[in-house]
């Protein structure tokens, strides 16, 4: 089980480190001086990306509390109840991805100058364009992690690696052709990432139906977050135009995370069904921890 997951991240790795190599050489040979291809995709590497990957933290976290749930249900052959517990993930996923990925679009210029003082109007204007064109790939890298936790979870294990590597070769190749385009550039890269993503996303969900059962609903699970990330940038907007200095970015954000979550309830994104199964498996972690504690029920 161990060594296709770790081949995974191995490749996933090793794809990135040719990736920042391939590209400043492209841009080399487009014209840009070394200076020049080094401050563009320093832009890329050091000032966008660690932003966009902020939340793979809690995907990944999720993608790994998701697959010891999924393997003791295969394990006691409740496929049914396998199948509800996959359903959960993806749809946390949806819920906490769609927010993510929308807030970063509207608030990219406002967030980049908050988070790094010392950009250029120049810099933050270009920095900012990369942010709004990565900003979907927070989404598909959050479906990613989780289609992949599912996926190891009910003991398919070498599919994700398949997808992944997939995925990072057309990232490779993609990116690689459109950085020779002069009019493109480094945001070449940036497609290529954003379409890796996208279709590792994609192919996984598709993986996922099939052996995991997920159920993806459009009404129930797709709709209201979609329609409550929509309400959430409306506000979020209304709010930086109102106050538009760097308290106000803060403000935005907060405001967004509350209209998000109101927005939710009243779609029904998150009903008594959702907060049932999150509740009955909280408990179940409790029930097993009072049990091996050394402190009895306590």
């Amino acid at each position: 089980i161990a060594f296709p997951v770790t081949l995974g991240a191995c490749a996933t790795a090793a794809v990135s480190a040719i990736d920042s190599s391939v590209v400043l050489r492209i841009l080399m040979r487009s014209g840009y001086s070394s200076q020049n291809a080094s401050s563009l995709f320093g832009l890329l590497s050091g000032f966008v990306q660690p932003i966009v990957n902020m939340p793979t933290v809690i995907f990944g976290a999720l993608a790994m509390a998701i697959v010891p749930a999924l393997s003791a249900e295969i394990a006691k052959k409740n496929r049914i109840n396998a199948a509800r517990y996959a359903n959960m993930a993806y749809k946390t996923s949806l819920m906490l991805a769609l927010p993510c990925a929308a807030g970063m679009f509207v608030l990219a210029e406002p967030i980049l100058s908050l988070m790094f003082k010392n950009l250029t109007p120049q810099e933050l204007a270009v920095a900012a364009k990369m942010m709004r064109v990565l900003a979907p790939a927070v989404f598909f890298m959050a479906l990613s992690q989780t289609t992949t936790g599912i996926l190891q979870g009910v003991g398919r294990t070498v599919y994700p690696v398949v997808t992944m590597l997939l995925g990072s070769t057309v990232k490779l190749f993609l990116g690689m052709s459109l950085i020779a385009i002069p009019s493109v550039n480094i945001m070449g890269a940036v497609i290529g990432t954003l379409v890796c993503f996208a279709l590792t996303a994609v192919l996984n969900t598709l993986l996922v139906k099939r052996y995991a059962g997920v159920s993806i609903g459009i009404r129930n699970m797709v709709v209201p977050p979609v329609v409550s990330a929509v309400g959430m940038c409306a506000g979020v907007y209304l709010v930086k135009m109102l106050v538009p200095s760097r308290a106000g970015t803060w403000l935005a954000v907060l405001a967004g995370v509350i209209i998000y979550g109101i927005l939710l309830v009243i779609t029904k994104g998150i009903d008594r069904e959702f907060l049932a199964l999150f509740n009955s498996r909280l408990s179940k972690k409790r029930g097993n921890y009072d049990k091996n504690s050394q402190y009895g029920n306590g």
